[in-house]
């Protein structure tokens, strides 16, 4: 992608800058608001709190953004353990 989360279009030099940017997911401070064109498929690496986010577009037409879990999810009575409508985590070392 480019710095923006655009495509690429014909004729684009890919710099190695581009490409890091790809390999670390565009990788930035809330990049669900600062990326100006996050593209269907791309995932998003939050470095503010270490999120992984992926972009899509639903049935309906509207995009948006599901965070991508991880180890460490508390379950209590076969249950996902969730406050304020976001699933609990414990700190996996």
């Amino acid at each position: 992608m480019s710095e923006n989360g655009s495509d690429y279009t014909s004729g684009h030099v890919y710099a190695v800058e581009d490409a890091n940017d790809d390999k670390n997911h565009n990788r930035m401070a809330d990049p669900k608001i600062n990326l100006a064109s996050p593209q269907d498929g791309m995932l998003l690496s939050d470095s503010e709190d270490n999120e992984t986010h992926h972009k899509i577009t639903k049935a309906d037409g509207t995009s948006t953004f599901v965070k991508l879990l991880r180890e460490g999810i508390i379950c209590v009575n076969n249950e996902v353990v969730c406050v304020n409508n976001e699933v609990v985590f414990i700190s996996i070392a």
